[in-house]
Parts: structure tokens; C-alpha cells; sequence
């Protein structure tokens, strides 16, 4: 009998009373208190073996066969959890691979989750509900999932609140608030089990910390993450974040003027994508590789690079956000050559295929590159009505640094236009100026860049 401990033999009486849906008043009497079955319950030691029987009398319970039921009963509840767990790897794979609805539903029907899998089965919520584009309740059920593992601590070695964390960065990412991104990320570090399980995230956060900082303007800072994660390739299981590594480094090297080392960070970048046949990533990193050209005013080669990462979109794409800045990208490239039909319609194109996304810091750019383009053809009525429809939406989603940019822009027009609108958008941008200065969470970053994210 002393094999077993007083917190399980505890834990098993309870699990007894309960499914007799009875309460600890229910078996008090003369010999035995409310205080006592309680401490018996919860494991306290200074309980004797003497009451510990009596009140498995009281429950019906042969006080010799604790021990076996004790034991019959944690056989059970382990093939219960493998059970649960083998669901629930399938489940995640559901959501993974776009049947996220179907996930769902499976996850309802769940029953008996077993207490170490609730976090999981929450989180998985969470993915489930941003695949179908109900980024509330996601978000709700990833600080659900972390608020169960911050109250039972001992479920922190399997990582998935930390997921849960790299999840919510993901979304503030995607609603462009770079600063919240960046805090959860820190989160996630501070609170990775280095001996847990799922080693690999720690990775995704690092890559993710580096992408956040680079939107966010600190170069030096995306630089020296980056450098470490190079040097650590060979431990990343995941190469898409390897290859993600190369795009960013050579947009932060692109920022800084290194233009010899951001092609080169590119041209390895989209090796290992070509092996590894990552269309996405080499999207992503021909976009990249076509702005250096651009800045290089390498037009030629610009073009070409984007229309190969054109090339490679299929009628099974359906990432169609990250393609925006290629479209964007050669509207730009077709203003500055004088090819003002053929820019109005790619970028006319990228206006009308990018309307659904949830990434509107890449959807805007469309609209000013029109702008713009109308601008250098004298056609300022043009040039005003897509610069507005481009306040618009950065005024919609709080975007201040991309509303001081078209206000400038506007201001340029009506200056030739309508001297009355000029100082009146002159005194709109010099209030968006004085509000980014003094807003703590200003919103830093270039117009292009925005890839996936790692999960």
C-alpha cells in the first residue's frame, strides 16, 4: 500500500466521489470531518492510513484493491491521452493542409480531454479559427491556451503556449502593429522550455524577432539575429526558415546600402529554395532581389526578376498577397521608363487582386505607385483619387507613416491644383508629424517586404 502515494490514492477517491456526483458534506460524519476528507483528497501526508480507509468505506471501495484500481485506472487514463493525442496530431495536420473547418467540427466532438491536452486542443483552436478568418475568436483561444499553461505549469514542457504566443505575434504582424509583434515574440523567448519539446520553434521566434525588427526600422539589430541564425543553420529542421534568413538579410542589407551583399544573400536564398522546391520562399526572394535592382535603377533586371516571381504563380496559388509587391514593384519600374499604359495596368492588376487581403501596409503601396504614376503624366484629378483611396485605408487600420507619406504626396498635388487643399492637407500632415513623434507605438517600415511569417 505504501507504494502508492497519498496525493494519487487522493486524486483516484476524488475522481470516485465526483462521478458519484456527490459532495465532501455528503460523507462527513462523527469519525471523519469535512477537513479531513478534503486533505485526503488532496494528497496532504498528515493524513493517516486509518482515515484514508474509513472513507473508502464510505465510498464503497475495498481499501486493499486501492492499489490495483489505482493502477487499473492510470492504464486507463495513458491509453485515453495516446488516444486523444493521436486525434489531435491528425486534427492539426487537417488544419495544416486547409481543412480547417472539418478540424474544427472533430475538435468540438472531443470528449474526455484529458487535463495535459487542453492547452493543445485550445491552441489548435486558434489555428483552426485563423484559417477561416475569424481572427477574434483565434485570438481568444491562443490566450485561453496560454492562460491554462500559466496556471499549470507543468504543462510548459511540450512548448505549444510559446506557439500560442508566436501565433498572436503572427496576427499583430499581420494587422501591422510591428511593436505588439515584436512584444509577444520577446514573450515566447522568455518563456521557451530549452529542454521541452518542439525545439524547432525557437528558431521560427528568432526569424520572426529579426523580420519584426527589420519592419520596425533597426537594421542592426534584424543584422546581428540573422549573422547568429546563419551560424546555427545546421540545427534549424525547418528550411524554410533558413531560406527566410537570406531574403531578410538581404532586404536589411538592401536598407543599408550593401547592395553587393544583399544579391548575394539572395542568390543563396533562392538555391536552397530551387532544391528544396519552395516556390513560395523564391517568390518571395525574387521580389527581393528585383528592388535591389530597382534601387540600383537596374530596370531591366529589376523587370525580369519580377516577372519570374510572376512566372511562378499557379491556378492552385492561393497566398495571392505575397505576388502584391511584385505587380507593384513593375508599376513602378514601368512609371519610371515612361510606359505610363502598361504601369496603370499592372498596377490597376495588383489593385483588383489584392482587395481581400488582410495585409493592407502591402495592399496601399498599389494605390500610391498609381498615384504616382498619374502624377508624373500631369494627371493630378488621377493622381488625388488614388492617393485618397490610399488614406483611406491607412487611416482605417492606424497606419500613421503610411498616412504622413500620401499626405505629402497630396500636398504636392493640390499645391499645383488648388492652393486652398494645399495648406489644409498641409496642416493634416503636420499633425500626423507631430503624432508620430509623440506616439510611443509609431509604426516604422518599408512598403514591401511582407512575407509569410513561420508558424
Amino acid at each position: 500500500m505504501n507504494s502508492i502515494k497519498k496525493n494519487e490514492k487522493g486524486s483516484f477517491l476524488r475522481k470516485i466521489r465526483k462521478s458519484k456526483k456527490k459532495r465532501i458534506e455528503d460523507f462527513a460524519d462523527d469519525n471523519i470531518s469535512t477537513t479531513t476528507i478534503s486533505n485526503i483528497e488532496t494528497g496532504n501526508e498528515s493524513v493517516s492510513e486509518e482515515k484514508i480507509k474509513y472513507y473508502c468505506e464510505k465510498l464503497g471501495i475495498d481499501y486493499q484493491k486501492l492499489p490495483s484500481l489505482i493502477r487499473t485506472e492510470k492504464e486507463k487514463e495513458n491509453l485515453r491521452y495516446e488516444k486523444i493525442k493521436t486525434e489531435l496530431t491528425q486534427i492539426e495536420h487537417l488544419i495544416s493542409f486547409n481543412n480547417a473547418r472539418k478540424g474544427l467540427k472533430l475538435l468540438r466532438e472531443l470528449k474526455d480531454i484529458p487535463e495535459s491536452l487542453k492547452h493543445y486542443v485550445l491552441f489548435l483552436k486558434g489555428r483552426g479559427y485563423i484559417q477561416i478568418d475569424n481572427i477574434k475568436k483565434a485570438k481568444q483561444f491562443f490566450r485561453r491556451a496560454i492562460e491554462h499553461v500559466s496556471e499549470k505549469p507543468k504543462y510548459k514542457h511540450d512548448n505549444i503556449h510559446v506557439n500560442a504566443l508566436n501565433q498572436l505575434a503572427r496576427l499583430s504582424y499581420y494587422q501591422n502593429d510591428f511593436e505588439k509583434a515584436l512584444n509577444y515574440t520577446s514573450q515566447g523567448l522568455k518563456e521557451f522550455e530549452h529542454e521541452g519539446k518542439n525545439k524547432y520553434l525557437f528558431f521560427v521566434l528568432k526569424m520572426n524577432q529579426a523580420v519584426y525588427l527589420e519592419r520596425l526600422g533597426k537594421n542592426a539589430e534584424a543584422k546581428e539575429i540573422i549573422k547568429k541564425l546563419l551560424k546555427q543553420q545546421d540545427q534549424i529542421q525547418n528550411i524554410e526558415v533558413v531560406i527566410n534568413m537570406y531574403d531578410v538579410k538581404g532586404s536589411i542589407y538592401r536598407k543599408m546600402g550593401m547592395y553587393a551583399e544583399a544579391v548575394e544573400a539572395c542568390m543563396k536564398g533562392l538555391k536552397l529554395a530551387k532544391i528544396n522546391k519552395k516556390t513560395k520562399r523564391a517568390v518571395e526572394l525574387w521580389i527581393t532581389l528585383g528592388s535591389i535592382y530597382y534601387d540600383l535603377d537596374r530596370l531591366r533586371e529589376a523587370e525580369t526578376c519580377l516577372n519570374l516571381a510572376l512566372d511562378l504563380k499557379t491556378s492552385k496559388t492561393k497566398d495571392h498577397h505575397i505576388y502584391l509587391p511584385a505587380y507593384i514593384r513593375l508599376g513602378q519600374i514601368y512609371t519610371k521608363q515612361g510606359k505610363y499604359q502598361d504601369a496603370q495596368l499592372v498596377l490597376n492588376d495588383a489593385i483588383t487582386k489584392g482587395k481581400n487581403t488582410r495585409i493592407i501596409s502591402t495592399y496601399i503601396p498599389a494605390f500610391v505607385a498609381l498615384g504616382d504614376c498619374y502624377f508624373e503624366q500631369k494627371k493630378f484629378s488621377n493622381a488625388i483619387e488614388a492617393y485618397n483611396s490610399a488614406l483611406k485605408l491607412a487611416r482605417k487600420h492606424k497606419l500613421l507613416s503610411h498616412e504622413k507619406d500620401i499626405l505629402y504626396k497630396l500636398c504636392l498635388c493640390f499645391e499645383k491644383t488648388d492652393i486652398k487643399k494645399f495648406r489644409k492637407t498641409l496642416e493634416k500632415l503636420f499633425r500626423v508629424e507631430v503624432q508620430l513623434k509623440t506616439n510611443k507605438k509609431k509604426e516604422v517600415g518599408s512598403m514591401f517586404g511582407d512575407g509569410d511569417l513561420h508558424e
